[in-house]
């Protein structure tokens, strides 16, 4: 393979794999077997084949190009080992096994790969077009949703787009505090979206050159994070618009006198007010009654966790044995160390957390290492990496990316 067809495979194929997850991704994927072939079956509807397929065509690509940290592929069989044997002790299912390689290990493999700077930038924008489309729809159809009083929601459920158990959620959220539930997923996985897309664009905006302006980037971040009423992803937000100027020296300034004059009037508005103001003042307990499960396990109510998991959703057994109020575990390095045990937790997240740091710190790149971190801090406050589906393939993939800016910034330092 000559340096020109790599370069044409590794980009048709990280056009693909972001299509699959930010595009087609597994809610949509659900919605059309469920209306089509009538099929809910988690490991046929939300389990990515096309993205497996292609992430492990460009796991041997780069491999061949020698352009692969093979560290990341010796952790992850690690991490992969132990998880099999715990499965294997609990006698699991060949379901269990596809959710667990498929949506959990495989996507982690894109994190050792190493891209042309070219195929980096050309990738970046174009991904970002359609990140930025989709951020937008999404928007604004929760701009109507909000005035409407849930009606795109309520649609959704009504047309069967969402499962049960969504269902029952926007049911209970359009007789409550407002919440929004969107095509893209619950309403922690919105403002996981709208926090990307300012992370995305602050970044492309400081190291390429500006596709949207600052303060829409800000502003249209408040409000999704606000219409998704995320207590934490609100404060993420309010953080990343603060601190993260990207701006030049010339017009920073202007930009925090700006920010701070918006947060003002936003955090006065009736939009602030009925959604987060509401929900925080409707309970005493920020973690929804999450901490109460991490007391019964550290006062010994339930079993920790052991070195190796008790099988896949062990974690949702252990939340109802604690009988708090909580409706979801929600930490996801508790949930896996359930699951699939301590010692293969520990690997994974040296992967998905310990590796990108201390690489990025290194290098002294510490606006993306700040950025990444946020990013990080929102996917552990809520379980989405531990649903099966995208969400882990997600986030590895906008980590990839991570490594991949900061590879191109390093050799521009250089030159």
């Amino acid at each position: 393979m000559n340096k020109e067809n790599y370069k044409i495979n590794n980009y048709g194929l990280l056009i693909s794999i972001f299509i699959s997850i930010f595009v087609i991704f597994d809610n949509i994927r659900s919605a059309i077997m469920l209306k089509l072939f009538n099929v809910d079956f988690i490991v046929i509807a939300r389990v990515n084949y096309f993205f497996i397929v292609c992430t492990i065509l460009f796991f041997f690509t780069n491999v061949r190009q020698k352009k692969y940290d093979m560290k990341v592929l010796y952790l992850l069989i690690i991490s992969i080992g132990f998880s099999m044997i715990s499965l294997f002790m609990k006698s699991s299912t060949i379901n269990d096994y596809i959710i667990v390689i498929g949506c959990y290990m495989i996507p982690i493999l894109l994190l050792g790969g190493r891209l042309d700077n070219y195929i980096t930038s050309k990738f970046f924008n174009c991904a970002l077009n359609i990140l930025n489309i989709l951020t937008f729809v999404v928007l604004f159809l929760g701009i109507i949703d909000y005035l409407t009083k849930g009606m795109t929601q309520l649609f959704l459920a009504n047309i069967a787009y969402f499962d049960d158990r969504y269902k029952e959620l926007v049911y209970m959220n359009l007789n409550g505090i407002y919440r929004y539930f969107s095509f893209f997923g619950h309403p922690l996985r919105n403002a996981q979206l709208f926090l990307i897309f300012f992370i995305c664009n602050n970044i492309f905006n400081k190291y390429f050159y500006t596709k949207i302006n600052s303060v829409v980037i800000s502003i249209s971040t408040l409000i999704g994070v606000t219409i998704s009423n995320s207590k934490l992803g609100v404060l993420l937000a309010l953080i990343l618009i603060l601190v993260c100027n990207t701006n030049n020296s010339k017009k920073k300034y202007l930009y925090w006198i700006v920010s701070i004059i918006m947060i003002i009037i936003f955090v006065n508005s009736n939009l602030f007010y009925s959604t987060v103001i509401e929900r925080l003042s409707s309970s005493s307990d920020l973690t929804s009654g999450r901490n109460e499960i991490m007391s019964a396990m550290l006062d010994g109510f339930v079993s920790k966790p052991g070195l190796l998991g008790d099988g896949l959703y062990y974690s949702y057994y252990v939340r109802l044995a604690t009988g708090s109020g909580a409706t979801s575990f929600e930490y996801p390095f508790i949930m896996f160390a359930y699951d699939l045990g301590i010692i293969s937790t520990i690997f994974m997240y040296g992967l998905i957390t310990v590796y990108p740091i201390i690489l990025l710190i290194y290098h002294r790149n510490f606006y993306l290492c700040f950025m990444y971190i946020i990013l990080l801090a929102d996917v552990n406050s809520y379980n989405g990496l531990t649903n099966p589906g995208d969400f882990m393939a997600q986030f590895c993939f906008i980590t990839f990316l991570f490594l991949n800016i900061d590879k191109i910034i390093i050799e521009n330092s250089k030159s």
